[in-house]
Parts: structure tokens; C-alpha cells; sequence
């Protein structure tokens, strides 16, 4: 059993979302995901993972994006509103 204090204050969920970019290059989304990378870890941008790749079959890409060619880039960021939901926001380049 995990013991608390009572006055000890406990930090915030914070959520995490997803910004993907697909492109029909799997180069671009390489080097998108190359981009994310140098923001792993750091406190302004909140890049927690990065991941890319071809689209099809990929549970974070809406189905709708399938077979259609598309390579993506994704980035899990923490969300800075505080707000504790996941979002997506696909940028289509």
C-alpha cells in the first residue's frame, strides 16, 4: 500500500497528443521525423516520442489515410494547456 501525506501536492496529468504529417515522400517524413528528434526531451516543445514511417495499418493514422501511398511523421507532445485528452492533429503536406 502506497503511503501519502496528506499536504504533499500531487502533480497534474498532463496529456499527450499527436502532430503526424503525411507526405507522399517517405524521404520528407524522414526527415520531418529528424526535425522532431532534436526536441526529444526538452521542456519548450514537450516531444515525448517520434516515429515514422509508411501509414497504412498504423493505429495513430485515421484508416481513411490508408492505401493511398502516404508516409508519416508523428511526434507525441505533451499537451501545454494542461488539459489531461489526447488530440491528433494531421497536417497533410
Amino acid at each position: 500500500m502506497e503511503r501519502r501525506n496528506e499536504n504533499q501536492k500531487q502533480e497534474p496529468a498532463v496529456g499527450k497528443s499527436w502532430e503526424i504529417y503525411l507526405t507522399t515522400s517517405s524521404e520528407a517524413a524522414a526527415l520531418i521525423a529528424h526535425g522532431f528528434t532534436c526536441d526529444l526531451g526538452k521542456e519548450v516543445n514537450g516531444v515525448v516520442s517520434v516515429c515514422n514511417g509508411a501509414a497504412d495499418g498504423k493505429d495513430i493514422i485515421p484508416a481513411i489515410y490508408y492505401g493511398k501511398g502516404y508516409f508519416y511523421a508523428a511526434a507525441e507532445v505533451l499537451n501545454h494547456d494542461g488539459k489531461n485528452e489526447t488530440r491528433h492533429k494531421i497536417i497533410v503536406c
